[in-house]
């Protein structure tokens, strides 16, 4: 029983110690703290922008490789045809402020 109450007012003592030396500090472990989650998100941000950076080697590599995926590319990202391609354009009927060609003002 003895031991029991020694060791509870151990663990107080150790409490009221670290509340103490928290106290004394002036605001070093808060700092201390604020710059962990600091570093933690920027090395969450870091680890982003490599995988980035991956996929975006990754594509230059097939760029520099491979004809097929420049046309692809060219095709999606600027819209460009081939010279004996024709484009159509679908245009909704809910949507009258767009003419096409057939239409009669």
């Amino acid at each position: 029983m003895r031991s029991g109450i020694l060791r509870g007012r151990a663990l107080w003592v150790l409490v009221g110690g670290l509340a103490v030396a928290v106290l004394i500090s002036g605001g070093a472990v808060r700092r201390y703290w604020v710059r962990h989650r600091e570093l933690n998100r920027l090395e969450d941000r870091l680890a982003e922008v490599r995988r980035k950076v991956r996929t975006l080697e990754a594509r230059r590599a097939r760029a520099e490789n491979d004809a097929e995926f420049i046309e692809t590319a060219a095709r999606r990202e600027l819209g460009l045809l081939a010279s004996d391609e024709i484009e159509f354009r679908f245009v909704l009927k809910s949507s009258s402020a767009t003419m096409t060609l057939n239409d009669k003002p």
